[in-house]
């Protein structure tokens, strides 16, 4: 390991033992993922857990069946959202899953809790800051490591505000960023809806396998009270892939972009002033410790997705 890396470890240590330590709102997936009907179960992606537990976060569950009154009572004592990728196709917004989704997104954006989304979750985040609200993901056939084409504002942004350039250059040339969609945002549609545009910057793009091109990373324009990040790849998949067929096409470089750009997320988190009532308050919730057994819940080590039920609550 060189002297650079271990700087970069010794950097992260000092940065999470100095700071205090967020809650992130995740927000729970259908299970099984065809139920459009009963919304009674749910599964949490571990490896966003270990990303986020990573840079000093704590994992909060956003069940898919808390009422209204649920969402907001939690938003208000927690400092971040995440919508993680899921198997949820199509998209149908009418749907309590969606509409749930939406209320919480609408609340954490407009209160200024900084929001992320990845792969599914980035779709979402784009639809609910549109003009209508309407599904309109095109179709993609896009499985593998790819490269990010950066746009002039990723240099200037937040959420790549800790890269160098050697993290940019290898971010653009090297196939190093997983993605596996099979939807996506062309540029055509999002420069055609005037809330997108006046709301998001792109970051980047990319191209799937017969070359047709998507919005890739989005986040947040300067000066909106909104804090939103997304990402249509998958940076939280890099330090925790089991795949061997993937470990050995992974870089060191690309394990070290996966962190900051995360980091940059909590650090936003951080600077929210949120805070729980009391630990009495706090209890009441579904926390994630991948270090403990869960109190109520399930693992499953092979896929690494926690399980609940909303009898079991």
């Amino acid at each position: 390991m060189n002297i650079s890396y271990n700087l970069f470890l010794l950097f992260i240590s000092f940065y999470l033992i100095s700071s205090k330590k967020p809650v992130i709102g995740m927000y729970g997936l259908v299970e099984p993922i065809s139920d459009y009907n009963k919304y009674t179960k749910e599964a949490i992606d571990g490896g966003f857990v270990r990303w986020m537990e990573a840079s000093g976060a704590e994992i909060v569950v956003i069940h898919i069946w808390y009422s209204h009154e649920q969402i907001i009572s939690l938003l208000n004592q927690i400092n971040g959202v995440l919508f993680s990728a899921g198997p949820r196709r199509p998209l149908k917004l009418d749907e309590p899953w969606e509409q749930n989704a939406k209320f919480v997104f609408d609340y954490a954006k407009n209160n200024g809790i900084p929001i992320w989304g990845t792969c599914l979750g980035m779709q979402m985040i784009t639809i609910f800051m549109s003009d209508d609200n309407k599904n309109f993901m095109e179709k993609y056939d896009n499985i593998g490591l790819k490269n990010v084409e950066l746009t002039k504002e990723a240099k200037d942004s937040k959420m790549l505000s800790l890269f160098k350039k050697t993290d940019f250059d290898n971010l653009k040339n090297s196939k190093t960023s997983y993605h596996i969609h099979k939807h996506g945002i062309s540029p055509e549609v999002f420069f055609s809806n005037k809330n997108l545009v006046d709301n998001y910057d792109i970051l980047g793009y990319g191209y799937d396998s017969n070359g047709k091109k998507f919005v890739n990373i989005i986040e947040s324009k300067k000066g909106k009270k909104h804090k939103v990040f997304g990402t249509q790849f998958h940076p939280e998949k890099n330090p925790f892939e089991r795949g061997n067929w993937f470990k050995e096409k992974n870089p060191m470089d690309a394990l070290r972009r996966s962190q900051l750009m995360v980091m940059k997320f909590i650090e936003e988190a951080r600077n929210n002033g949120n805070k729980f009532i009391n630990e009495e308050e706090k209890n009441k919730y579904t926390f994630i410790n991948t270090y403990e057994k869960l109190k109520i819940g399930t693992y499953n080590k092979s896929i690494n997705y926690y399980y609940f039920d909303k009898k079991d609550f």
